[in-house]
């Protein structure tokens, strides 16, 4: 045993460098290292002698070292023995005041227990603390925090339990920190500090919940980041596109969706996003990760092909596919030869058990031209039955803004009613050429940003990816096509839209008080969306109205079943390219609804109902355990209401969408009177609320 610490800033030979199959780091089992105190000086306030004894039996356990030992064999005639170790240093009463194990390279096996001292925060000037491999439980002293000077700390593969103390903010000269293989808790996005010297950083193997923020820019060094086998939720923001200096980036087994900028990480060798919800078409992008050498994207729901950049990933030697909705042609690189793509659509190319791809005949090519030169048309024809119908809106809207009535009161804008290339030109650089700085959200298809324009109106742009191939379009021409004739006070409005050989963007109304996600996602604002709030907020605006899938259904297109919106909203049978319909979108209703009432994602209460019929676990589990711990729990009629709405949310998420009731039932029963329920809400189960049928 103890083949050797692991040491901060050195993870070359002997260093773990990226976690197994099973996710876990490399450790060295029964070795608690001592030479992390190599650079360290630190001085106490004296205290009684005994706690002296208890320190130093808490830091130094392996006395076959020489530092360990005595100066002197005789201690006989001194009262403090302790005095006498190398390294010790005591006033004339016999406390320690200073300890320099400097180059002592202690380590034993330790198999320490118990709880980490509240007592560890006077080391004030430790520069590491390496605690892992041990059986320490309970959890991180807040005490924590007083450690200033600290450049690494190391306390994985313990038994700690609880949230990440606040004061540990103070570390800003962290550098490692490795957490991982414990039972940790809490909202990652609220305790985790910054620590813009972060070098190194695994938090894998325990149960933080919670996104990651836009506080991610701020870790410019950071060469390694792991947070596997967690709960982390939601997108993947997109500042996590600046860490430009990481090497290992492993997100593996999570419950996240992406679009983050990925292709800026050109210094990536380790990529793993397994186990995830990541949906739609792979990002071209991630081929021009050129010194990427492990790619892993098991056990999510792409769809579509293998992009034609993956070609250049001359580093790769190790590839993981296996597990998602994928097709087509595989690139000839050896990585992809040796690749684990089962469980997909289809693949056809050089791989071990693949058909070759086959080779158009001379024939059909022809019939391929015509095919594509009519489809060209068609599609030319499309947009110009588009545009016309955008100038008849607008000559109506014009008129409508020279005629105003006395109960239209709005302020109507629109690029139709402006010069065009004026307004592109303003929101270019309203958004300073689309800066994520001003980016407020990312879908399937686009991003979303801020736009204060000249005339100090807001705005919200939806840009759509570039490269986003024939669904992009398709998404981009189909919301167009429906927002210029849909009216409504709970449809966001559409202002206008610019398609550009560059970009192509959606003008929509901008929404002060942001998205819901963001609301629930924030305790203050939260707190103040009270029961009788919720019960309402079904009739809160609809935004992101039709880009999840095409709206219109063209026969003629094979990509009609291919879908890109935000999995785990989204109907399963639409991962399976089955057409979307109404009972897909009544499914997103009571995924929606869910998160109204519980305060996050019901993401772990829908994957039950979906690999069982009634999963065992829900007979145990109350409704009012589920409902968001944040608020008291709602009384009276409220209370009847939202066991009524649980009950519709629970209905809408049925596997089988025939099972699923028709919207319109389900707004027939939010309109009406609710009725009172036999079994008190304190003591309903979510098995009652499955077996009841309220539609």
């Amino acid at each position: 045993m103890g083949k050797g610490p692991i040491h901060s800033k050195s993870m070359g030979e002997g260093s773990p460098l990226w976690p197994s199959n099973a996710g876990l780091v490399r450790f060295y089992k029964g070795c608690l290292t001592f030479n992390v105190l190599y650079t360290a000086l630190v001085e106490f306030d004296p205290f009684d002698s005994d706690d002296n004894i208890n320190y130093l039996q808490f830091f130094v356990k392996a006395k076959r070292y020489p530092c360990c030992f005595p100066r002197s064999s005789n201690t006989s005639g001194n009262l403090h023995g302790h005095c006498n170790w190398v390294g010790i240093t005591c006033d004339e009463l016999g406390s320690v005041i200073h300890i320099n194990l400097n180059g002592c390279s202690l380590r034993g096996e330790n198999n320490i227990t118990g709880s980490i001292p509240h007592e560890i925060g006077q080391l004030k000037t430790i520069k590491e603390l390496d605690l892992y491999d041990n059986y320490l439980s309970g959890s991180i002293p807040s005490s924590i925090g007083n450690l200033r000077s600290l450049t690494a700390l190391s306390l994985f593969y313990n038994n700690l339990i609880g949230s990440i103390p606040l004061e540990m903010n103070n570390l800003t000269d962290l550098e490692t920190l490795q957490f991982s293989a414990n039972f940790l808790s809490g909202n990652i996005s609220k305790e985790f500090g910054i620590y813009p010297r972060l070098d190194y950083m695994d938090l894998s193997n325990n149960k933080f919940v919670g996104k990651l923020t836009g506080n991610w820019s701020q870790y410019h060094n950071l060469t390694m980041l792991n947070i596997s086998n967690n709960k982390i939720s939601g997108r993947l923001p997109p500042e996590l596109g600046k860490a430009a200096q990481l090497h290992k980036l492993d997100l593996s087994s999570n419950l996240t969706v992406m679009h983050f900028l990925i292709g800026n990480l050109q210094t990536l060798r380790g990529l793993d996003l397994s186990h995830n919800f990541l949906t739609g078409e792979l990002p071209m992008e991630l081929g021009y990760l050129r010194m990427l050498e492990m790619l892993n994207l098991s056990h999510n729901n792409f769809t579509g092909s293998v992009p034609s950049t993956f070609k250049d990933m001359l580093s790769l030697t190790s590839v993981d596919m296996s597990n998602n909705q994928l097709r087509g042609p595989l690139p000839s690189n050896k990585a992809f030869t040796m690749a684990r793509m089962g469980n997909n659509k289809g693949f056809c190319g050089n791989n071990t058990g693949l058909k070759p791809c086959p080779t158009p005949k001379n024939g059909k090519s022809h019939g391929l031209v015509i095919l594509v030169t009519v489809s060209v048309f068609g599609t030319l024809g499309l947009l110009f039955m588009i545009i016309v119908g955008i100038v008849f809106c607008c000559k109506h809207i014009e008129r409508n803004v020279e005629e105003p009535t006395e109960t239209q009161n709005e302020t109507f804008f629109s690029i139709c009613n402006h010069d065009g290339k004026k307004v592109h030109e303003e929101i270019v650089n309203a958004t300073e050429n689309f800066s994520s700085k001003y980016c407020i959200g990312v879908g399937g298809y686009g991003s979303v940003y801020k736009a204060l324009l000249p005339t100090g109106q807001v705005v919200a742009v939806k840009k759509f990816h570039e490269n986003g191939g024939e669904a992009s379009k398709k998404a981009f021409t189909s919301e167009i096509s429906v927002l210029t004739i849909a009216r409504h006070r709970n449809i966001i409005k559409l202002y206008g839209y610019c398609s550009h050989a560059r970009h192509s963007f959606l003008v929509y109304e901008f929404i002060e008080k942001g998205s819901l996600a963001n609301m629930l996602c924030d305790k203050v604002r939260a707190i103040g969306l009270e029961w009788s709030k919720r019960v309402n907020i079904v009739k809160a605006h609809l935004a992101d109205f039709g880009t999840g899938r095409p709206l219109v259904h063209e026969p003629s297109s094979s990509d009609w079943g291919s879908f890109a919106g935000t999995f785990g909203y989204s109907a399963p049978e639409l991962a399976y390219s089955t057409p979307a319909n109404e009972k897909c979108d009544v499914y997103s209703f009571g995924v929606i609804t869910l998160e109204v009432i519980m305060g996050k994602h019901p993401g772990d209460l829908i994957s039950s109902m979906l690999t069982s019929s009634l999963p065992e676990n829900f007979h145990q589990i109350l409704l009012k355990d589920v409902l968001d711990q944040r608020l008291l729990p709602p009384k009276n009629q409220i209370a009847q209401e939202v066991v009524s709405i649980a009950m519709l949310a629970f209905a809408c998420l049925l596997r089988i969408p025939e099972s699923r009731p028709y919207m319109k039932q389900v707004s027939q029963k939010l309109s009406t009177s609710i009725p009172s329920s036999s079994i008190p809400l304190f003591t309903m189960s979510l098995a009652q609320i499955l077996h009841a049928q309220h539609v």
